[in-house]
């Protein structure tokens, strides 16, 4: 239902052959923007700074701009990023944990990939910069989801290479605006667009 416009950059007329096929997908369900259960606006009080040698499942974390990795191996954990922090290397997040970007925090990273396991996710709250479900603004050299993860974005996407879905189930859920240079969808990986696609 949504738009997309290509350039495929040249002037030089050539002759390329393709095949195609469909398949079909369980229907994903795009978030509510006004769930605070996926958007917190804030931090729970009372919660311990972040530690991944010291993290216990199940519990909940306040990320902090003196924390440069985010790499977890315990399951469940729910991480709340209250400051802007600039990270040495992409996150990774165990089956079931929850990274929460409050809105106005931003997060810098060398690579934005998605490692994520079964069940985590990642969400941008309004405002702010960085399934990875995006409200706000992200802007990425490249955006590589795996592991059968889910990138939604409802907001402002700008990713200066690659988009892609790689390996397992992972699907890209457009609504919002986003900009790519090349889009891939490989192994298992679904693109769904309500939204527009540079």
């Amino acid at each position: 239902d949504g738009i997309a416009n290509c350039n495929f950059k040249t002037t030089t007329p050539s002759v390329r052959s393709l095949a195609a096929t469909t398949r079909g997908f369980t229907t994903i369900t795009d978030p509510n923007p006004d769930d605070t259960s996926l958007f917190p606006l804030e931090c729970p009080s009372n919660i311990e700074n972040f530690n991944a040698e010291k993290c216990v499942e199940g519990n909940s974390y306040k990320v902090t701009s003196s924390t440069k990795r985010i790499s977890l191996w315990i399951k469940n954990i729910k991480l709340y990023i209250t400051e802007d922090i600039e990270l040495s290397e992409q996150i990774y997040l165990t089956e079931g944990s929850c990274l929460y970007i409050l809105p106005g925090k931003k997060v810098s990273m060398p690579q934005a990939q998605n490692n994520g396991q079964a069940n985590c996710m990642i969400t941008i709250g309004t405002g702010a910069n960085y399934k990875l479900y995006n409200l706000g603004t992200i802007t990425a050299e490249k955006l590589i989801c795996t592991n059968s993860s889910t990138f939604f974005n409802a907001g402002t996407a700008n990713i200066e290479d690659r988009l892609s879905g790689e390996n397992g189930q992972s699907t890209i859920s457009n609504s919002g605006n986003l900009k790519a240079e090349e889009i891939y969808a490989q192994g298992n990986s679904h693109i769904i667009n309500t939204g527009t696609i540079e």
